[in-house]
């Protein structure tokens, strides 16, 4: 299973769009986002991670766009890539100013009237349904069209049996490696 998540990486990574990976808690959807980043031509410039559900919409709005004396990560992100960890918890205040950066690559910091254009690589990343959040009002149906032009779902562990021996042997040469470091 792995090696043909990678062959699907590979090849999404040399395309210049954004990238929706969806699965179950665990699965190595970030790690995957990353992965993807370090295999396109976008690897010499940032890979920012941003957490949608950590920070309220205020603070997060802050992280996203920045002020003119504060980057935010989209400035940071500029040439690289913008992932998006649990894109599903934004505002819908946030998904209009991400769908807005989208279609037109630009966006305000949140203390300019002039608009910042930037070429910016975005990778969402949620663990449950894009489509089911749109159907229930959650989410914006623009935006989640926008993010999903590629869709890559991750299936979970339980389907994935033959992961479970190489996944315990990375983490006891994992936990192995912290321990000497100790």
């Amino acid at each position: 299973y792995k090696r043909q998540v990678m062959n699907i990486a590979e090849r999404v990574a040399k395309e210049d769009f954004p990238i929706f990976i969806g699965g179950e808690a665990g699965t190595g959807k970030k790690l995957l986002a990353k992965k993807i980043h370090l295999m396109s031509e976008r690897k010499e410039r940032e890979c920012v991670l941003v957490h949608c559900a950590s920070i309220n919409e205020k603070q997060l709005e802050l992280e996203l766009f920045g002020m003119c004396d504060r980057p935010g990560a989209i400035v940071r992100a500029s040439g690289g890539t913008l992932i998006l960890d649990s894109v599903e918890e934004l505002s819908e205040r946030v998904q209009l100013k991400i769908l807005r950066f989208l279609m037109s690559g630009e966006f305000y910091s949140l203390d300019s009237t002039k608009p910042i254009s930037l070429n910016v690589r975005v990778i969402s990343i949620s663990k449950v349904d894009l489509r089911q959040e749109v159907e229930e009002g959650r989410f914006n149906s623009d935006l989640m069209y926008r993010l999903n032009i590629m869709n890559m779902k991750l299936p979970s562990l339980r389907q994935r049996k033959n992961d479970i021996k190489i996944l315990s042997e990375s983490f006891i040469n994992n936990s192995k490696s912290i321990e000497d470091k100790v």
